[in-house]
């Protein structure tokens, strides 16, 4: 038993942290199963071989249940993931031993949430724009999370793994009376302080939730299946199915109207010219008077000049756009598009955050030509996308007359607390994220993916609507919580066709402390690491052994 010991902990801390976050969100597990880490990661029983292992079979657990949905797109696109992000845990622990060799007086406690935050925020990053999906923040609900207006959920991470590292200890130190009390008030420091927080912050500049200008939006959720919109020639159907959720929302508007309508990522199933005034532009099957044609038709035509010019509404869709003077200059962009009621496109932003894999392929440019094939024969399509450069604002008129300016996002860009602070940063209004959640079927990755977009809205103390082409189509405060949400008469909120019309509140004034100082806290905690893994090897000849 006891050579399983460490093991049977790994597993058992692993699905601990799976089961705080959604769809299950038994938050207080987050403590345990960051305590039991800490005691895989101090345990001096443990040679270095078995805690390795047993570290690893901890994090390929906890990435690949809690993102097995990612075999609904390709099994190699979840081994692919599983396999490094299964290191994470042993790099933490490692460098927190390494850390403690330095400074050695330092608590094990304060040292194993320095290790731990560090590898969350380099994983986050790095490579190939990391991976900041199962953050241990987002373990935790709106009403405990409101402190990532101030640290981010990075640094909210840092607090969970010293409240599970001052748990651990409290087990571990429990015959000592001095060392019990203070990891014990250290641990419940750490959870009142949540809610305390939580409570005044939502009591603050709350008032400002209730008055001024708000914009009205509608939501179009065409529900259309990868299947469909990668089957050829279905560029019809598919805009027939957005162009009914289009009108079905003006009829459901009536006299209130509204002031924008977004279309979900990629969902205008044509693509369209990069520049914000139509270029020349080619791509298989279409050269620059088909692109241009296609805008006039369906955007200024059927779309715009026959149903929203009416309603003075503007019109924010999601598509490809190509650039390039040339077959082999052309470069392909998930961009999203704003048009106002007379069909003049007003700007446009493409996504800087691209998904490895599913939209472009890293190294591609030294990789042999085969892999390309083998990528499409595999996938069904070559991702070759080109990513944009940065946030933007867009200027929205309102129909009482006044102008609003928001932000977009498209899809992964919503697990980045990085970029949410550029975005925040351009003090918008509210920000929209399109996004298609069709390649998951209606999985976890829907309740994981809604938990990001609360802790975005509350890092940035700005409003997120999130428009999407299979669910979770709904809009949140400043605070995350949910003001509406599009489901069907059973109360399905993925997996449905429909629409949704609801008013984003108003945003309190100001930039959040986060959109102001960044990831700071992560970004030091990273630093202080990197210092002591370096100073630890250095201390304990590790350098020196590895040459001889």
């Amino acid at each position: 038993m006891n050579r399983l010991q460490p093991f049977i902990l790994a597993v058992v801390g692993a699905l601990a942290l799976v089961l705080a976050h959604e769809p299950f969100t038994v938050w207080p597990l987050a403590y345990v199963g960051l305590a039991l880490i800490a005691q895989l990661t101090w345990d001096d029983a443990l040679t270095s071989r078995r805690r390795g292992l047993a570290l690893a079979l901890a994090g390929a657990v906890y990435f690949g249940v809690g993102c097995h949905w990612l075999l609904e797109t390709a099994w190699f696109n979840w081994i692919g993931m599983t396999i490094p992000e299964a290191l994470t845990f042993p790099a933490s622990a490692l460098i927190a031993r390494r850390m403690h060799v330095f400074v050695p007086r330092w608590p094990r406690a304060l040292v194993f949430p320095i290790a731990f935050g560090a590898v969350e925020y380099v994983r986050a990053r790095f490579p190939f724009n990391g991976y900041p999906w199962l953050l241990v923040g987002a373990t935790q609900p709106a009403s405990l999370a409101q402190i990532v207006a101030w640290i981010g959920t990075s640094g909210l991470g840092l607090v969970l793994a010293f409240a599970g590292a001052s748990l651990r200890e409290f087990v571990a130190r429990r015959r000592e009376p001095a060392a019990l009390a203070l990891h014990a008030a250290a641990f419940l420091a750490c959870i009142g302080g949540l809610f305390s927080f939580a409570t005044f912050c939502v009591d603050v500049d709350e008032a400002a939730q209730n008055f001024g200008a708000r914009t009205r939006v509608a939501l179009v959720q065409g529900n259309i299946s990868q299947q469909l919109k990668h089957a050829p020639k279905t560029e019809r159907e598919i805009l027939a199915i957005q162009l009914r959720g289009t009108r079905a929302a003006l009829a459901k508007a009536g006299e209130f109207g509204f002031d924008l309508m977004c279309w979900a990522e990629t969902m205008f199933p044509y693509p369209m010219a990069h520049d914000d005034a139509p270029g020349t532009w080619f791509t298989s099957g279409f050269g620059a008077d088909d692109a241009q044609a296609i805008e006039r038709e369906f955007v200024a035509g059927d779309l715009l000049r026959g149903t929203l010019k009416d309603a003075r509404a503007s019109l924010l869709l999601g598509a490809i756009t190509c650039s390039g003077a040339a077959p082999r200059e052309r470069a392909d962009h998930n961009s999203a598009l704003l048009f106002d009621s007379e069909g003049v496109r007003r700007g446009r932003y493409s996504k800087t955050l691209l998904v490895p894999g599913g939209e472009f392929i890293p190294l591609r440019s030294i990789l042999p030509a085969a892999v390309d094939r083998w990528v499409e024969e595999a996938a069904g399509f070559l991702p070759r996308l080109v990513p944009g450069d940065g946030p933007r604002a867009f200027e929205l008129p309102r129909r009482d007359g006044t102008t609003a300016t928001f932000a977009t996002t498209i899809c992964y860009e919503n697990v980045y607390p990085g970029y949410a602070a550029a975005v925040g940063a351009l003090d918008v209004d509210f920000v929209v994220n399109l996004s298609n959640e069709g390649w998951f079927g209606v999985s976890s990755e829907f309740d994981q993916m809604e938990a990001a977009s609360i802790l975005r809205a509350i890092e940035m103390r700005t409003p997120v609507v999130r428009a999407t082409n299979t669910g979770i189509s709904a809009i949140y405060d400043a605070y995350g919580r949910r003001v509406a949400v599009l489901t069907d008469e059973s109360g399905r909120d993925r997996g449905v066709e429909g629409v949704l019309i609801a008013d984003v509140p108003p945003r309190p004034a100001g930039k959040s402390p986060f959109v102001r100082m960044g990831e700071l806290p992560a970004w030091m905690a990273a630093l202080v690491a990197l210092v002591g893994f370096v100073g630890g090897c250095l201390r304990s000849g590790y350098f020196r052994r590895r040459r001889t």
